[in-house]
């Protein structure tokens, strides 16, 4: 996880200073502000709280093996809707979660550093892609409006060539569908 979030914010800092976003070979259309409001998005599900005892355990809590209460649960039950559990401001988390919260946003973007060190050292079964892990989060509770729907209605201020390449983000194959 270390090294995924030290990939991320190397290819990040690099991205900054160039002006300009470079994801593997792909020159993004898009201004650097344009993509921090995708990762600002994506980072709003990764960093999500659970309500005891409704939601499964976050991703993030699952990774760094947390088990007791930490900032990423919240008493609040699921009726509230998706906007009060979603980790809108990173800074409410321990650095230990924020850098979990970077390394995956790393491999949520499809660095393929990132993409490279997940695989093999990934607890799961190799065959998930990253697209069924995405999903996943979306997906792991049941609320009205949903993580899904929260998200799919921030994509809509994404700019065209934004949403031109993140729309992995946003469409998902049959098999990855929410129950």
């Amino acid at each position: 996880m270390k090294l995924m979030a030290w990939y991320f914010q190397r290819w990040y800092m690099a991205s900054v200073q160039r002006g300009t976003v470079i994801i593997g070979d792909v020159k993004l259309a898009a201004s650097t502000v344009e993509v921090e409001l995708v990762m600002g998005d994506i980072l709003a599900i990764i960093g999500k709280k659970r309500s005891y005892p409704f939601d499964q355990r976050s991703y993030i809590a699952e990774l760094l093996n947390i088990k007791s209460w930490c900032s990423l649960r919240l008493d609040l039950p699921p009726e509230v809707g998706s906007e009060p559990f979603l980790g809108l401001d990173v800074g409410e988390h321990s650095p230990v979660i924020r850098m979990a919260m970077f390394a995956l946003l790393g491999l949520f973007l499809k660095l393929p550093q990132s993409a490279y060190i997940w695989y093999p050292g990934s607890r799961g079964p190799y065959d998930w892609s990253i697209e069924y892990l995405w999903r996943s989060l979306l997906c792991d509770a049941v609320r009205v409006p949903s993580y899904s729907d929260w998200f799919s209605q921030r994509s809509e201020r994404w700019s065209t060539p934004v949403r031109t390449h993140f729309r992995y983000l946003l469409e998902y194959p049959s098999h990855v569908l929410c129950p």
